[in-house]
């Protein structure tokens, strides 16, 4: 079950997409949240991975099939049964839970006061949210959104910019003076924790050690080798 919110331009580059909320209890991980759902409106999700038409929903987020990233959807699995599912709203037993911003797809797609709207409407007094356009989108959702950064460096100029932080970064990699580590290592869920939500929130920046397949462990592991040694010149 999934109702559509917003139907309209992407605001990273106009193209048309849909929002959709849904119920979705069954993420151990996030536990018992109301989940959101960005997705291209006039192509299904695996087409719009395929070729490359996900940035109207993704932007540059570096884990983008397209960039040989390490995104963890499968977009044949919910995102393509929510694409072809007619709009069906939400039983009111779903006011007041928290709610998860962009459980796939990046927040910042839809306009913000969108997300207002329906935090409101839902009574949402928790929720978590994570972009990657944190340096090219509404400022204003920095109240709503952690920074999503891969390095060091990324987490500098986004805490230079205003912005809380959620990085994932490898098990070698040393936390940031400001840093905790997720609470999910400790077997907490987001539904229960809620750190993560901009600015909104005063605690400490959060990061976490790249999880999944041991496939995606060790691409994340070469990007991310990568992308620091084009960054700072050295080597991990």
């Amino acid at each position: 079950m999934a109702e559509l919110f917003y139907r309209g331009p992407s605001e990273i580059d106009g193209m048309p997409i849909r929002g959709y909320i849904s119920h979705n209890s069954s993420n151990r991980k996030t536990g018992d949240m109301l989940q959101t759902w960005i997705i291209r409106d006039d192509i299904s999700p695996t087409e719009a991975c395929k070729t490359g038409a996900d940035a109207s929903i993704c932007g540059n987020c570096p884990h983008r099939p397209a960039n040989d990233g390490t995104c963890y959807v499968l977009t044949h699995q919910a995102p393509t049964a929510i694409w072809k599912s007619q709009s069906s709203s939400l039983p009111a037993s779903t006011h007041g839970k928290p709610m998860r911003l962009g459980a796939y797809g990046d927040p910042t797609a839809i306009p913000y006061g969108q997300w207002l709207t329906l935090i409101a409407r839902f009574g949402a007094l928790k929720h978590t949210g994570y972009t990657h356009q944190w340096s090219t989108c509404d400022d204003r959702f920095r109240a709503l959104c952690m920074a999503s950064v891969d390095t060091p460096e990324e987490y500098d100029e986004a805490v230079h910019r205003g912005w809380r932080t959620f990085r994932v970064k490898t098990s070698t990699c040393d936390l940031k003076a400001q840093e905790i580590m997720c609470p999910s290592s400790r077997g907490v869920s987001c539904a229960d924790c809620s750190l993560c939500a901009g600015t909104s929130n005063t605690g400490k920046n959060i990061a976490i050690d790249v999880h999944g397949s041991k496939g995606k462990i060790n691409l994340f592991e070469k990007n991310y080798a990568t992308k620091t040694n084009i960054t700072t010149g050295t080597t991990l």
